[in-house]
């Protein structure tokens, strides 16, 4: 790298630039993955086959691929190639850049394709934004979008103070950088790499970090070899004919999606190692496809990440970040993502330790390796237990028996094999003698951890023994414990692995068998661990009157140890358990929607009085798309990382502290906000808040306004592709684009994009006869409900009027509401049947949802938070249909008193972005569409099942606008604009909402700079964008299929002299 300073006076101030030159090449390169083959999973040896094996009988496509791949040079010349560092694999060279500085990028293209480059998280114009789209410019700005085969370009970054690290963020940010002309394709090719954004200071002259020991650029990523450049002559070099794929097409398929860290799969990612007593920094990031949900976790370390102390992270395509980490503890770990999919696929690398002679007077002087706090023993053992997920036999939400509920699962047939809930599986008990001769008896108030462990609670400086399974991998030390074998492990809790400043006083983990992470898993060996400060474990428990732990999970039961033995039990000899494992229909039956190990509402214990301090400890396990739930406690809300909320999205062993003060008495409902596994498919449960009599049944709030609003749901004729004709990104039609014209071209059988969908809207007055105009701010809202605004203090009170042809009703998050006006039905012990339940057409009903202070910011929030409204009658279609607005909620003082319009004072603009894939499949309105909309109704009625005909009617758009047609999303330079953002639906809603030309702050434990927000089904996030770069810009989610199939908008920051006043 070449560094150049350029110094300036002036009679105001002196200021330097520093240029960093960097000289970049995409160049062809023969990959592979896995060069020395399997190093370290110790699972089925087929698992592994499917990825590693070349067998063009199968076929299976090995690990060796031509790829793109970007390589730095030392000049302009590009004949002399940098070494990079070993760890760097696949992935382009670690750019680094700090505050002031300017990074010039000379680009040049030596492979067969056009390509550019696009980064995150700098200041450019629009000749260096490396992405194609139409963003109004034209000529020189247009080069930097595709960079021909032989030709050069020269890129021009800067780091302006507006992009800087906030004062709680580490001292670099993590970004990436990657191709962004067919982006989805020419990711998958190779081009992509990471870079580090530093404040003022960190990087000396050659680049390097002058705060960190070491640092590592890691890029966790299923690179999907089905959508390189280079598939077809790929295919061919392995010696596979398309005859062969499309005999065995799935099984292909899944073998060319790499599971890898920076390209490598089962442990051959080399270069990561490290000192005892290091100070290091991991910039994590993942990039793909909806698949690409990761939950990182380093073994035998602790990282802090946004000032939380953790050691797994869940992170999301497109989305990067920091972890700062002291090493201290020797020995080889593991590196991985946990979803049971990525260990099955190898995405695993060691991480290496050891002592190294200048760093043995730091250890010396390192007291946690010999703690001198309590030493507390626990006496654990895996044991066989009968389990019964359901033992009521019925679904405790709605009181259905499960013989009806779920018959596959609960019923009884002489032609299927059903388990009815019960299965043989292994779990921690606890005892209280080292001869595991007197088990502990399980308290009332852990009757709730279900087939979860004894909980283990451990202080800082302490030693802990338990028995307890260990991690094997290949190669690696025999930690395994045999039956009738005892095993002793002694775990030390320095004050590194303990709760940082802004965490909790209590961190929550597990503890779990990873002798075959899949199988011990599903077989049941989990237990609950927590980490406390010094000093606080009995006022935590003293100052905490309750505590729960929920594991939700979706266990399958044919990955157990013990499914051989469960079908011979249940059904004798009759059925053949692996063909059963292998039948969708068996698999998804015996697919245990769980929380603790009880479905459909069966888990007893949740229980808690009035104003009684409550703590959640809350994760998930299994597989990373496959158990990614949000769980939304109703009737109240929590704390959590310094916001407030009542839904928090989970993926594989994350863990969260969720503190709740419950101020709403009556049984409510904790249900999965990711709707495939909630309603009607048994990951619930409920919880009673008793009433305490000493208490206000009402918070005791300042009286304040009364807000009304009067509300209605309409039925409208919707178009998601408003006045476009074209693709902004690729320049096709959209009739005729292999991709958009599926969900664009109306035909005998298919529906295009107009749809019939109910929505709601405002209306003057209770009349219901005048709806009023949406104004230029809030047309963009599109499909969704008007805006609700109101204070900490205030009453928000809605006549509701239902004008469509199904019932419905409008369902708050939030707020405090009674039973009569929640909005939804389920088995919460009330006597009656609520009216605003479920309204009937022509029907109406008033809400009343009074604006407690735990139902506006907490302390780290912006000045308004919000909370979504919908329908609650059947949530999945009702939604779907097109029911769903947002309530704003400030501090006092925020909204204008003087305006028509709540306005908030605190920022120009506000703005909702619903990102959903709009599955109309599931709407009400389906089969009247088809009939509206197809040319042969009575023939399309027949393909509602066919996965073909599903996916044309499955709209990827933004408020409901898909393919850039949303209008007036609009700030000036300078103004402040805030983003609502939300996401509802299945496992596919995942979005990571990336703008184009400016970043923007979010709140989490403070202000935290970025480009990319991940927002995840059932969760809502918000963050503040300052226009400070003029242009059109593009917005988009950043899962690759998501961007590709319409889930694109613009936004334009305006120069003051253009008007966009009302």
């Amino acid at each position: 790298m070449i560094v150049t300073v350029l110094i300036c006076f002036t009679f105001i101030r002196y200021c330097s630039t520093v240029e960093r030159h960097y000289y970049i090449a995409i160049a062809e390169e023969d990959w592979d993955y896995a060069p020395g083959g399997n190093l370290i999973y110790t699972g089925n040896p087929k698992d592994t086959d499917l990825y590693l094996k070349l067998d063009p009988s199968v076929p299976t496509p090995g690990t060796k691929y031509k790829k793109s791949l970007l390589r730095r040079y030392t000049d302009i010349t590009f004949t002399e190639r940098v070494e990079a560092p070993k760890w760097q694999g696949m992935i382009g060279p670690f750019i680094k850049a700090e505050v002031g500085d300017t990074l010039i990028v000379y680009f040049q293209n030596q492979s067969p394709f056009s390509y550019t480059i696009h980064p995150h998280g700098v200041f450019y114009n629009k000749d260096s934004e490396g992405a194609l789209y139409a963003d109004g410019t034209s000529g020189k700005d247009k080069l930097d979008d595709h960079v021909q085969p032989g030709d050069n370009h020269t890129y021009i970054w800067s780091v302006r103070p507006e992009y800087e690290p906030k004062e709680n963020d580490p001292n670099c940010i993590t970004y990436i950088y990657h191709s962004h002309q067919l982006a989805q394709i020419q990711i998958m090719t190779g081009a992509i790499g990471m870079m580090a954004i530093c404040k003022k200071g960190i990087l000396d002259a050659e680049g390097n970090r002058k705060d960190v020991d070491k640092d590592f650029a890691l890029l966790f990523a299923i690179f999907d070899e089905n959508f390189s450049q280079y598939r077809k002559e790929n295919i061919e070099a392995a010696g596979i004919t398309e005859e062969a794929v499309q005999r065995n097409f799935f099984s292909f398929h899944e073998g060319n999606q790499k599971h890898s860290i920076n390209g490598y799969i089962y442990g051959n990612l080399p270069g990561l190692d490290v000192c005892l007593n290091d100070k290091i920094s991991l910039h994590l990031a993942v990039i793909g496809n909806d698949f690409d949900l990761h939950t990182v976790y380093l073994q035998g370390q602790t990282m802090e990440i946004y000032r939380h102390t953790t050691d797994t992270v869940g992170l999301y395509p497109g989305y990067s970040l920091t972890a700062s980490i002291d090493v201290e503890n020797e020995g080889k770990w593991l590196l991985s993502s946990q979803g049971r999919d990525s260990i099955k696929a190898g995405m695993q690398a060691f991480f290496n330790v050891k002592t190294c002679d200048n760093k043995k007077k730091i250890q010396k002087k390192r007291f946690h390796h010999h703690p001198k706090g309590k030493t507390r023993t626990y006496y654990i053992a895996a044991e066989e237990v009968m389990w019964d997920y359901a033992p009521s036999g019925v679904d405790q939400e709605t009181g259905i028996p499960l013989s009806q509920r779920a018959p596959y699962s609960f019923g009884s047939s002489s032609d299927l094999c059903i388990l009815n809930g019960k299965y043989k599986k292994a779990i921690y008990k606890g005892y209280s003698d080292p001869k595991f001769k007197i088990p502990l008896k399980r308290p009332k108030s852990d009757e709730h951890l279900g087939f979860l462990g004894q909980s283990s609670r451990l202080k800082l400086e302490t030693r802990s023994n338990s028995q307890q399974q260990g991690t094997q991998f290949k190669s690696g030390p025999e930690v395994a414990v045999y039956p009738n074998e005892k095993r002793e492990y002694t775990w030390t809790v320095p004050y590194t692995v303990g709760p940082a400043k802004a965490d909790a006083d209590c961190l929550f983990g597990r503890y779990y068998s990873a002798i075959d992470e899949v199988k011990d898993t599903f077989t049941g060996l989990n237990g609950p661990l927590l980490v406390c400060k010094k000093g606080t474990l009995k006022k935590t428990f003293k100052k905490i009157n309750k505590q729960f732990y929920l594991l939700l999970s979706n266990i399958q039961e044919t990955e157990s140890h013990y499914w051989s033995e469960n079908v011979e039990r249940a059904c004798g000899n009759n059925f053949n358990p692996s063909e059963l494992a292998d039948n969708f229909t068996y698999t998804d039956a015996n697919t245990m929607r769980s929380i603790n190990g009880y479905t459909y509402g069966n888990l007893p214990g949740l229980r808690m009085m009035e104003k009684q301090n409550t703590d959640w400890y809350i994760s998930s396990t299994g597989y990373s798309k496959g158990d990614l739930h949000t769980p939304y406690f109703h009737g109240n809300t929590f704390d959590v990382d310094g916001t407030r909320k009542d839904t928090f999205a989970l993926v594989p062993d994350v863990f969260k502290t969720l503190h709740m003060c419950p101020d709403n008495p009556g049984t409510w409902l904790i249900e999965d906000m990711v709707q495939v596994y909630s309603n009607g498919k048994g990951l619930s449960a409920l919880y009673t808040v008793d009433k305490n009599f000493k208490s206000k049944n009402k918070p005791t709030e300042r009286k304040g306004k009364i807000r009304k609003y009067c509300i209605g749901v309409i039925e409208e004729v919707w178009d998601y592709f408003p006045n476009v004709v074209y693709d902004a990104i690729n320049g096709e039609r959209l009739d005729e684009d292999h991709i958009a014209s599926q969900y664009y071209n109306q035909g005998d059988t298919t529906i295009g994009h107009f749809y019939k969908k109910a929505m709601y809207r405002e209306f003057t007055d209770e009349t219901f006869t005048v709806q009023k105009e949406r104004t230029k701010r809030d047309v963009h809202l599109g499909t969704m409900g008007p805006f609700i605004k109101a204070e900490v203090g205030d009453t928000i009170r809605v006549v509701f009027k239902n004008l469509a042809t199904f019932n419905f009703s409008m369902q708050p998050h939030g707020v405090f509401y009674d039973k009569a006006n929640e909005g939804q039905k389920y088995n919460d012990g009330t006597l009656k049947d609520h009216k605003g339940d479920s309204v009937g057409p022509g029907g109406t009903h008033v809400y009343e949802w009074s604006v407690p202070t735990r139902a506006g910011p907490s302390y780290d929030d912006f000045s308004c938070i919000f909370w979504p409204y919908m329908s609650g009658v059947n949530e999945d279609g009702d939604m779907q249909a097109g029911l769903l607005g947002l309530m704003v909620i400030c501090r006092t003082g925020i909204l204008d008193k003087n305006g028509v319009y709540n306005l908030r004072t605190d920022v120009n603009r506000e703005f909702a972005l619903f990102y959903n894939i709009n599955n109309e499949n599931l709407s009400p309105y389906l089969d009247e569409n088809i009939r509206l909309f197809t040319n042969k109704p009575e023939e399309t009625l027949k393909l509602k099942t066919s996965p073909v005909w599903i996916e044309t009617n499955q709209m990827m758009a933004i408020n409901g606008f898909s393919y850039n047609s949303m209008p007036n999303v609009d700030l000036y330079l300078g103004e402040k604009a805030a983003f609502y953002l939300i996401s509802l639906g299945d496992i596919f809603e995942t979005h990571t909402v990336h703008w184009h030309g400016n970043t923007f702050v979010r709140r989490l434990s403070g202000l935290h700079t970025h480009d990319v927000i991940d927002v995840l089904p059932g969760d809502f996030t918000q963050v503040e964008l300052i226009g400070v770069n003029p242009g059109i810009w593009l917005t988009h989610c950043h899962i690759g299929n998501h961007s590709q199939n319409g889930m694109f908008m613009m936004y334009r920051v305006l120069d003051p002299d253009v008007s966009l006043r009302e």
